[in-house]
């Protein structure tokens, strides 16, 4: 689940990002799931938020690309209201949580530059050849 205060109707929001969501190849892995929540902990606890429930539809689903892609759409819809948490994050204390989770600043940059889909595709693709051949010899299945 996902959300925001900012976000007051998550059913308005989600068919307005239906379109790109479609582009980024998400909508035949991911159903979004308009819904309202109240946190009870973390960064908006108490208070109402606007969001999704997130169903993969298969196998394959790539969470961290559907991750990544709503981090850009509420960007999108918030504007300068958006922002990050700023840590301390686990052990971190000087690194964003955002971009120690990623293992990079350049997503966030990519965001807040209000990037499209093509330099997202670009981004996800480093370093993606160099991870399937040091992941191949441990995969168990």
């Amino acid at each position: 689940m996902v959300g925001h205060p900012r976000v007051d109707n998550p059913w308005a929001f989600g068919e307005k990002i239906r379109r790109e969501f479609s582009r980024w190849g998400l909508a035949k892995e991911w159903a979004l799931r308009p819904t309202v929540f109240l946190p009870t902990f973390q960064k908006h606890m108490g208070k109402t938020c606007g969001g999704f429930h997130l169903h993969p539809l298969g196998r394959d689903s790539r969470s961290w690309r559907v991750g990544q892609f709503l981090l850009w759409a509420f960007r999108e819809e918030m504007g300068e209201e958006f922002s990050w948490a700023t840590g301390p994050y686990e052990y971190e204390e000087k690194i964003l949580p955002i971009d120690l989770i990623n293992g990079t600043d350049a997503l966030r940059a990519w965001i807040e530059g209000r990037g499209g889909l093509k330099e997202f595709e670009a981004l996800s693709s480093l370093g993606h050849d160099d991870f399937l051949r040091k992941r191949k010899d441990i995969l168990l299945y």
